[in-house]
């Protein structure tokens, strides 16, 4: 920051013989500083000289070949001292300059706006994407806050982007069944945009199961909430879910079904928490048939004479020919 002022015409001397001639001269003062200049209590040296009015302050010339940005939210085109921001405050732009420090105005105002999610469920511990809009911003700060005390900020986060992947871990403080928010504001400046009414739902899982018809079985899977319950449908066409096992206890993060599909065919099966809200599911599961399988094959069989029959002792032979018939009951 720099103070430089330029007086022109340059002041004279007066001889003593220009005394007692009436005399007045004007001179321009000119800031070619950064700062402002402010004049007062100019006076001469000389008391038979008196200084007419002048202008108390001079602004600084504008920077050359610049882009100018407003210095605060009431869109102040310069700092208190009079100076031009010549980077990014926050607040958008209105003016560039040539190389003679002549501007051109043109308003460029910051804006964020998130575009998605605006609604809907969102599962913890798991990746999640966060999308937005934004002008005349560069950086933003990400601040992910729960209703129960679950809190993330992901910090200086390029604004061109657009796009962030984000977790509601619970290591952060959040839990299943819970309301969030998600607010995206410029680093520099008050633009911002927030998202509220978001919902935290259970993690789960569920393991294809190997069941057979009749016999009791048992479905797994992983889950982050305290109970569960599962069902089963039969694939094609689609039935109505039948109740497997229900409240079902969350042990070390993980959870075990026990129950018994009557007859065999093509099922799927799903597991939801204790508010029916988050679900998973396996389709097209195969219960085997627990019933044995039946084989009935007739045979016919035609013998030929026997040999060596004069003889009291010893041995004989016969050939026989047998032809099966196919089995049924397969």
């Amino acid at each position: 920051m720099t103070k430089i002022i330029n007086i022109t015409p340059t002041p004279k001397e007066y001889s003593d013989t220009g005394l007692f001639k009436e005399s007045a001269e004007t001179f321009s003062v000119n800031n070619t500083g950064t700062q402002r200049v402010t004049l007062s209590d100019i006076a001469s040296d000389n008391t038979l000289f008196t200084v007419g009015t002048i202008q108390a302050n001079v602004e600084p010339s504008m920077p050359i070949n610049s882009t100018l940005y407003f210095v605060n939210a009431n869109k102040a085109v310069q700092n208190s001292d009079g100076s031009f921001a010549t980077t990014d405050q926050g607040f958008g732009s209105f003016a560039t300059t040539d190389s003679s420090g002549i501007p051109t105005i043109g308003f460029g105002l910051p804006s964020i706006s998130i575009t998605s999610p605006l609604s809907g469920n969102f599962e913890l511990e798991t990746n999640q994407t966060l999308n937005w809009v934004s002008s005349s911003v560069s950086l933003v700060n990400i601040t992910i806050t729960g209703d129960s005390g679950g809190s993330k900020v992901y910090s200086n986060v390029d604004a061109s982007l657009g796009t962030y992947t984000f977790q509601l871990n619970a290591t952060d403080g959040f839990v299943t069944n819970d309301e969030f928010s998600i607010k995206v504001e410029a680093t520099i400046g008050a633009t911002s945009d927030e998202v509220t009414g978001l919902d935290t739902i259970a993690t789960l899982t569920i393991n294809s199961p190997s069941l057979t018809a009749g016999v009791e079985g048992n479905i797994t899977g992983n889950a982050n909430c305290l109970l569960v319950s599962t069902y089963y449908r039969v694939s094609s066409p689609e039935g109505a879910w039948t109740e497997f096992d229900l409240d079902i206890v969350i042990v070390a993060g993980a959870w075990t079904a026990t129950g018994t599909v009557a007859t065999s065919g093509t099922y799927d099966f799903k597991v939801s928490d204790a508010n029916g809200v988050a679900e998973k599911q396996v389709d097209d599961v195969t219960v085997e048939s627990s019933e044995t399988a039946k084989l009935t094959m007739n045979a016919t069989c035609v013998a030929s004479p026997p040999i060596d029959v004069g003889k009291s002792a010893g041995t004989f032979g016969m050939n026989a020919t047998c032809v099966a018939s196919p089995p049924t009951d397969v």
